[in-house]
């Protein structure tokens, strides 16, 4: 129930606090998706912090792009980082 242009529910928050384990796909288009970019966020935190082991899925792209932010899926957060502040 929560709307696209909404932040993170409190709830879904909660539930990724609450894992031990966080499977991220990482697509082409993944970085489009402000939705996408504010769970890693709050993914890579829990990482930090608690020591979340996060496992990640390359699907259609070469994990390199990913790491050094190249190819397609470097071009499409360069537009989203355009369009976002720190």
């Amino acid at each position: 129930d929560i709307e696209i242009s909404q932040s993170l529910d409190p709830e879904l928050r909660q539930a990724i606090k609450d894992s031990r384990i966080a499977v991220v796909i990482f697509s082409i288009n993944y970085t489009s998706s402000s939705w996408c970019l504010n769970e890693l966020l709050e993914i890579v935190k829990c990482k930090e912090e608690h020591g979340q082991v996060v496992i990640p899925v390359f699907y259609g792209l070469d994990p390199s792009h990913v790491r050094k932010q190249t190819g397609d899926f470097g071009k499409i957060f360069e537009k989203i980082c355009q369009r976002k502040t720190k």
